[in-house]
């Protein structure tokens, strides 16, 4: 019960948008993010450089979610110390542990393999929340935390075995684990934020639409770059981008692709926009044209912040 309290309320919006939109995934969606056996051998780590030669010439991995083999070793270690005679009457808690977290990550193993292992669409068709999913593989994410939960109950045996030498040998396996798992980060410079948005933070809170308008479906995911700006100022925005695309946006981006236009204030107006920031130096060599359209809309528009990169209006009335 408490896990479903705390999920209900990022739950409620996906369960309104099916109902309002009829939004869902299909079992063939599924299908092309569905693990393989090369998924759970594949890694992007330098260690494991040679796992990956070995299974070239396997079906292409869908995804890399190789745990790494001391995880492994570590798990088989606490699964077969929590199982055997032996083992349980020394750790009689954690053979409960196992079971538990064994047999979930076992499901969730056999349901990251998608429609054609048959779990996931059992639960496609039995659990409503499948249908939002659209992506498997995810689920083994569930499959490496059982594991590691069980791979610390071995490691737990061992500081028990090894006495007083135990937290150094922990110590020790816990570096190599992370020494295994070592992979090349590809760091990015950091977005330069644009001067204008000191100014959009303190605005009154009302609807923005932020231009170029990328119109075209091949360009949607430029929107991006906004919605990271947003994190600024916070206010609603127009802009967006999603695996799922409401029909209402896919109408409005082809209009205000072409702003400005009458057609796009008239679609800004609709939508309540108060306030449109122009990005000069995303429309190249196009920005001197913009602002020559721009000028018939000129009385409509207060302008509260500009510089070379960008400029912040308020709409003051509409066309």
């Amino acid at each position: 019960f408490v896990s479903i309290a705390g999920v209900a309320p990022f739950l409620l919006p996906y369960y309104e948008l099916r109902q309002e939109q009829g939004f869902a995934r299909s079992l063939d969606d599924s299908i092309r993010y569905s693990a393989n056996l090369s998924s759970y051998l594949a890694s992007s780590a330098y260690a494991h450089r040679w796992l990956v030669q070995w299974i070239a010439d396997w079906p292409r991995w869908t995804e890399v979610m190789f745990p790494g083999l001391l995880p492994i070793v570590f798990g088989a270690a606490g699964l077969v110390l929590a199982v055997t005679p032996r083992g349980s009457k020394a750790m009689p808690r954690e053979r409960e542990i196992v079971l538990l977290y064994g047999s979930l990550g076992i499901l969730a193993l056999w349901s990251s393999f998608g429609p054609a292992a048959g779990l996931y669409t059992l639960l496609y068709d039995t659990l409503p929340v499948f249908s939002f999913l659209r992506a498997p593989t995810r689920i083994a994410i569930v499959v490496v935390l059982c594991l590691g939960v069980i791979a610390a109950l071995g490691m737990r045996r061992l500081v028990v075995v090894m006495g007083s030498r135990g937290r150094l040998a922990a110590l020790a396996v816990s570096v190599a684990a992370l020494a295994e798992l070592a992979t090349r980060m590809p760091w990015e410079r950091a977005v330069v934020v644009p001067d204008g948005y000191s100014v959009v933070r303190n605005l009154r809170k009302a609807p923005m639409a932020e231009f170029p308008f990328y119109g075209g479906r091949s360009a949607w995911h430029l929107h991006t770059q906004y919605m990271l700006f947003s994190t600024t100022h916070w206010l609603p925005m127009m802009n967006g981008y999603s695996d799922h695309t409401p029909q209402q946006f896919r109408q409005d981006a082809l209009v205000l692709d072409g702003f400005p236009s009458h057609d796009s204030f008239a679609v800004l107006q609709k939508a309540r926009v108060r306030y449109i920031a122009i990005h000069w130096d995303m429309f190249g060599p196009r920005a001197e044209e913009i602002r020559t359209r721009l000028q018939p809309f000129s009385e409509h528009l207060r302008p509260l912040a500009t510089d070379e990169r960008m400029s912040v209006f308020e709409i003051v009335s509409f066309p």
